[in-house]
This record gives C-alpha cells, structure tokens and sequence, in this order.
C-alpha cells in the first residue's frame, strides 16, 4: 500500500499533461499554478519530482520525441496569459531549456510527434475563440510554422496520434456547437482530410487517448463511458464503463500509457484520486482486453490539494531531483 504521509507530499493538479517515457515511465507537468514536474513508476510504485520547468502553465500540451519531452504553450495563471513558450525536458540529465515560441499563443490543442522529427498542435483556444489552425515544429532547426492546410472547423480540446509516418488521426474536443464525435484522418503527403467512423458520443478528450498495438483507447469526456477503435477492423467498440470506480467524465486529467519494458509485462490499470491515498483497481477486462494494452493510467486534478481550490495551490520550485518510495 502506498505511504499517505508521503502522497500528501505531492500535488499532482488539474489540467496538467502527461506522457510516456521510453522506460515505461510517466512525466506529469504542470496543471493549476503549478510548473512542478514529476517522474512515475507505476510497475515499482515510485515517485521522482524533477526540476521544475521554467514556465508554471495548465492545459498545455506535452510529448515524447527524440529522448526528449516537448512542454508547448497552455496557460499561465499568475500572468493570466495564453502562452506561445515551449520548453524542452532531457530526462537524462534533469534539464529544461527553452526553444522557439510558437506562432500563436493558445491552450487546449491536440499535440503528436511524427516520425521523430516534427511537432503537430490542432486548434486549441486563444482566449477570444476556437481555433482552425494547424501548427507544426521542425525540431532540427527549431522553427514553428503555420501549416497549410486548416482544420475543416474550430476545435479545441480534441486529441490526435500518429499511427503512420504520413498520417495523423485527430478526434474528439469541442466545436462552437457542442462536443465531436468526429474522427479524421490528415494524409501528410496529400494534405486533406478524411473521415473515419464515428465515436459513439462526443468527448472531451484534452490529448488523453492511448494508442497501442493498433488500437486506440478514448476514455471520458462526457458520461463515464470508454470506446476502443481498431484501425484493423475500422470500427469502434464500447468497454465497460468506469463509473464503478470514480465517477467524473476526466475531463480535467492527465493521462498516459504505462509499461515494463522487459516483455512488456501486463497489469491491471491504476488510478490515483483526488483527496484519495489508496490505489483503485479497475478491472483488467476494461482497460487490457485481449492484453493490447498493458496498463493505461490517469492522474486527477488537485490530487493532493485537499481544499480542491485553485486559489490555494501550491507553487512548487524543486531545485534538484527528490526520489520517493509510496
């Protein structure tokens, strides 16, 4: 059982991002007022609190790509300002640096990486509206460029992957007219899009999708339900719902796939809960059907912040990495 003396230590906050290291490890940034960073271990239940980015900022995205962790624009709560900083992670050596602002500061966009060398953001909010616009980084020459083409309507919040080298999937997130349900496909090569089946119901995904093994895992964003898509059958499928274990539609979470690299050795997926210490077990059925995916966990806002008030969050500022056992 983890340590509640030492949970009570971390403040894991809302709209925070989350993504997975090559180890199977998860980094956690940000969320509330916070620019806190933290390394998990879900297999060996440990916590590492790494120095903290240079920017505090929520509903920013985050992604893995070329032994680095890319933090993009989001939203500062103390200056009150959308943000166009990006910042660069080695978790290797504990390092953050800056790189190149994008060309529109925004929050709430759907990232990925593609094939090791570029960045892409799908719309996001600007705090005066929805956006269209498709971003794309170079990470060689460390250039932000609007792309050519447009989304087909504003969105924010969605979610988006790249299960090919020319092909990236987006889905999810809210148009001017409520939530989507829509799932497009952007051809790289020929840039336009195409339609694919439908989710059941629009989500409010917020970048919490995992993809593995050729299927993708939607879970929350409206109701307590969770769908699977595989790209080999092209067709969607209802999983149980999680309602049994917390019900919330997630749609301030972060969330990332978690693994053992060593034969990529399944567990049951784990949630950690708000104003809860314990560990909440969801059936393995659900989240590790047909063992495609191997642990799929989510980390809810103001884990630690017992008053559940953005105004008393707490502005971490770590200057060296702490390791912690729970």
């Amino acid at each position: 059982m983890p340590n509640n003396n030492l949970l009570n230590k971390f403040e894991f906050s809302y709209y925070s991002s989350a993504c997975t290291l090559p180890n199977g490890r998860i980094i956690i940034t940000g969320g509330g007022i916070s620019n806190a960073v933290y390394e998990i271990s879900i297999s060996n239940f440990r916590i590492q609190l790494k120095k903290p980015m240079k920017q505090t900022r929520k509903e920013h995205g985050s992604v893995y790509v070329n032994k680095a962790v890319y933090v993009l624009g989001g939203y500062d709560t103390f200056s009150s300002n959308f943000l166009s900083t990006c910042e660069k992670f080695n978790p290797d050596k504990n390092e953050w640096s800056f790189i190149k602002n994008m060309n529109i500061a925004k929050c709430a966009f759907a990232v990925t990486a593609v094939n090791n060398r570029h960045i892409f953001t799908f719309g996001g909010y600007d705090g005066k509206e929805r956006l269209n616009i498709i971003e794309k980084y170079d990470l060689v020459s460390d250039v932000w460029a609007i792309y050519e083409i447009k989304l087909p309507q504003p969105l924010s919040n969605g979610a988006c992957f790249s299960p090919k080298s020319d092909q990236i999937v987006l889905l999810g997130g809210g148009y001017n007219n409520g939530f989507s349900l829509e799932v497009l496909t952007l051809d790289l090569e020929k840039k336009v899009w195409t339609k694919m089946p439908n989710m059941s119901e629009g989500k409010d995904l917020r970048n919490k999708l995992v993809y593995n093994n050729n299927c993708l895992f939607a879970i929350g964003g409206n109701n307590y339900k969770a769908e699977k898509f595989s790209l080999l059958k092209n067709g969607w499928e209802n999983l149980k719902s999680y309602a049994n274990c917390y019900q919330d539609n997630l749609d301030s979470w972060s969330c990332a796939l978690s693994f053992e690299v060593e034969g990529f050795k399944a567990e049951s997926a784990e949630m950690i809960i708000d104003n809860m210490a314990d560990r909440l077990e969801i059936e393995e059925n659900l989240m590790n059907n047909d063992n495609e995916l191997n642990y799929l966990n989510y980390v809810y806002d103001d884990q630690f912040n017992m008053s559940g008030n953005e105004d008393n969050d707490s502005h971490l500022d770590v200057n060296e990495s702490e390791e912690f056992d729970f």
